[in-house]
């Protein structure tokens, strides 16, 4: 995932148990990523705090706190998000993403700061999605190849369509506490 959104330098640790709960995953991803902001440099780097949930066959959510270093005014704010994955009753999945930017220090520069922030989660959580659809697309083209080299004759259609039900990926992304996000290219504003 990070060649799709251009990040290098990617450190991960290792998912361990919550200290705050027992059925919680948490980890610290640290890496460079690139930025288009204003007064900043080519790339910053940046810490994420991640915790992850799943709830049986329901669903999983993914919480992370990501801090930006080496941009101005980093010290003034962070990105809260949370990606919730549940499955649809057609047999898809539905992804859907929100994130706030949470301000800790004031500052004059809070509407660029908020404004540059929307546009860059926006811009990374619709990646995301064009990388889950593709991930998708291409486990679904595996198992027809299995089902159709498993099952021939009449069991061959009914195995097909219940595995391209399973390609279907809906998504909405939500800023908390402020407008929608920008559409994404070639959507209607």
């Amino acid at each position: 995932m990070s060649d799709v959104l251009g990040d290098t330098r990617v450190e991960t640790s290792s998912w361990s148990l919550s200290e705050q709960d027992s059925f919680s995953l948490t980890r610290t991803v640290r890496y460079v990523h690139p930025v288009n902001a204003p007064m900043a440099p080519p790339a910053a780097s940046a810490t994420k705090e991640q915790c992850f949930r799943r709830f049986g066959d329901e669903g999983m959510v993914l919480e992370t706190q990501t801090v930006v270093n080496d941009v101005p005014m980093a010290d003034c704010f962070y990105i809260d998000d949370r990606m919730l994955v549940e499955p649809t009753p057609e047999g898809g999945v539905a992804l859907t993403a929100a994130f706030e930017v949470r301000f800790v220090k004031r500052t004059m520069f809070r509407k660029v700061i908020n404004g540059t922030s929307v546009i860059e989660v926006t811009k990374g959580i619709r990646k995301y999605e064009a990388y889950l659809r593709r991930a998708i697309e291409e486990e679904d083209a595996k198992a027809k190849v299995t089902a159709g080299a498993e099952e021939e004759g009449e069991g061959e259609e009914e195995q097909t369509e219940r595995v391209e039900s399973k390609g279907r990926i809906d998504v909405s992304i939500k800023e908390e506490g402020g407008a929608a996000p920008p559409p994404a290219e070639g959507e209607a504003a």
